[in-house]
C-alpha cells in the first residue's frame, strides 16, 4: 500500500516536470489553483492537469484502474497536492483490495463447489 503512495508521487511529478519544470521535487504545499501560493491555474487548465496526474497513476497501477470525478479532481486544485497525491494512492489501495477481496471470494466458492461435488460422491 505504501507502494501506490510512491506511485501516486511519482505520477504527480511527472506532471509538473512536464509543465512545472520549476516546482519539480519541491511541489508538495502547492495548490494549483491559487496564486499566492500555487500556480494560478484556471479551472479548464487544472483539471488537464489533474487528469492527466490521473492518467499517469493509472498507467502505473495496470492492471487495476481507477477513477475520480471531474468536480473532485477540480476541488482538488484548491488543496496542497499532497492532499491529492493522498486521494491518488487511497483510491489505488482500494482498488487492490477490491481486486483481492474478489480473488478471495473466488477461492471460497471454488471451495464451496468441491465441497458439495464430495458430498454428492459420499451420498451416492
Amino acid at each position: 500500500m505504501a507502494d501506490n503512495w510512491v506511485k501516486a508521487r511519482t505520477s504527480i511529478e511527472a506532471v509538473v516536470k512536464l509543465h512545472h519544470p520549476e516546482s519539480s521535487g519541491k511541489w508538495s504545499p502547492i495548490v494549483p489553483r491559487h496564486d499566492k501560493n500555487g500556480w494560478g491555474l484556471i479551472e479548464q487548465r487544472w483539471a488537464v492537469e489533474g487528469r492527466q496526474m490521473l492518467k499517469q497513476m493509472n498507467d502505473l497501477i495496470v492492471p487495476l484502474r481507477i477513477s475520480i470525478s471531474r468536480d473532485v479532481v477540480l476541488a482538488a486544485g484548491n488543496q496542497e497536492l499532497d492532499l491529492y497525491q493522498q486521494l491518488l494512492a487511497s483510491k489505488a489501495d482500494e482498488a487492490l483490495a477490491r481486486r483481492e477481496l474478489v480473488a478471495a471470494r473466488m477461492v471460497c466458492l471454488q471451495a464451496r463447489l468441491r465441497y458439495t461435488e464430495l458430498a454428492r460422491l459420499v451420498v451416492q
